[in-house]
């Protein structure tokens, strides 16, 4: 991901790798099995209201539904959704800082491409979030694992093949790319505890939580709210009483956990970008 001028000094072998798996080619390449596993979902989810389709082909009883990414005002699997949009996040900005692979289209076209960009990656991504909110959780798991894998050999590869380029010199996609690599080991680890947890209930050893069910918590919550308490039963520390004191019971819901990972990578990756370009210039000026 080169932000930042070139900088003619620099050696070539860090500007290109001939022998490296490039990720933005298996971008392309796993729109195949994400729309495998899309087709999967969709099959297993049934639609609660028939259409003229189901009366032409009663066989599919009412197969083929839609498969619903994400609950965002939902209390489950929250910092699994921030993590899967924390994966998505480094290709959304990856593809509008590469403004060379639009060049070749004529100005008016920019949009369009920019827009069949867009929906790439969200189509190639589009798994990690219905693996998570299908209600069929032991066949999610296994196809989130298996997609999981793919992408951080794939990013695993590229690290091990090109790891060098113009900013940083040999460790410039380990320090742009780890986070998506944490986001990408995070869901990993996230579906084989799905997986866990789904045979573990099918061999009735492990009953589902009613409690996360209900939202206990926006019960608990409440109660403590109107609770009447005149002294405090633990002395808060300095970031309690200056900065912020949480409510156990209180939970952030999807949508805030998801934009709060986007806005701190995004934050990194201009942090590292402003860096680069001070450097560029100081460089270039000194010399």
């Amino acid at each position: 991901m080169d932000w930042i001028p070139k900088d003619p000094t620099v050696a070539p072998e860090f500007s290109k790798c001939d022998n490296a798996i490039s990720s933005e080619n298996w971008l392309h390449f796993s729109l195949i099995p994400a729309v495998l596993i899309l087709a999967v979902l969709s099959f297993l989810q049934q639609r609660k209201n028939n259409h003229a389709i189901d009366q032409r082909l009663p066989s599919l009883q009412g197969r083929f539904g839609i498969v619903i990414p994400m609950d965002v005002m939902g209390f489950s699997n929250r910092w699994s959704y921030g993590f899967a949009f924390g994966a998505v996040s480094y290709n959304v900005l990856e593809l509008f800082y590469e403004r060379t692979l639009f060049n070749a289209f004529p100005n008016w076209a920019k949009s369009i491409a920019y827009l069949i960009g867009s929906f790439e990656v969200g189509l190639a991504y589009f798994p990690f979030f219905a693996c998570l909110s299908t209600p069929y959780k032991a066949t999610g798991a296994v196809m989130g694992m298996c997609y999981s894998i793919f992408w951080i050999v794939v990013v695993g590869w590229e690290w091990s093949t090109c790891p060098g380029g113009v900013e940083w010199g040999d460790y410039q996609k380990l320090i742009y790319q780890w986070p998506w690599m944490l986001s990408l080991i995070f869901l990993f680890a996230r579906f084989v505890i799905l997986l866990s947890k789904a045979v573990r209930k099918q061999f009735k050893t492990e009953q589902e939580d009613c409690a996360e069910l209900l939202h206990a918590h926006q019960f608990e919550h409440v109660k403590r709210l109107l609770k009447l308490t005149g002294v405090r039963s633990k002395t808060l520390n300095w970031f309690q009483r200056h900065v912020y004191e949480w409510d156990p019971h209180f939970k952030f819901p999807n949508r805030l956990i998801g934009t709060a990972i986007i806005s701190i990578i995004t934050l990194y990756s201009w942090a590292l970008a402003d860096l680069g370009i001070f450097t560029f210039y100081l460089k270039t000026y000194t010399n």
